[in-house]
């Protein structure tokens, strides 16, 4: 995928604007030992890639669990579904 095709907007932030562009995704991650997986909409820029770091937002990610938990010098995070959580038929 060329990431730097498609949607995309003007963002602006603490280290200055750049351009986001967005693509759909499919987002895999272990819940508990349960694998499952979901369509996300993803925003990838160029500061972003040069400095190597990702962010998933809110909306159509965070928002699916109850909590999330940063462990900063590990370089992980930790996820906790919401009961009612449901991903729908997983492969």
């Amino acid at each position: 995928m060329d990431i730097y095709k498609g949607p995309h907007l003007q963002s602006g932030g603490l280290g200055g604007g750049d351009t986001l562009y967005f693509h759909k995704i499919t987002v895999k991650v272990i819940l508990g030992s349960e694998p499952v997986q979901f369509d996300c909409e993803a925003g990838f820029s160029r500061k972003m890639d040069r400095a190597a770091i990702g962010f998933l937002g809110r909306h159509g990610f965070f928002e699916l669990f109850e909590e999330v938990t940063f462990y900063q010098r590990q370089k992980r995070f930790v996820l906790r579904a919401c009961d009612e959580l449901d991903f729908g038929d997983q492969p």
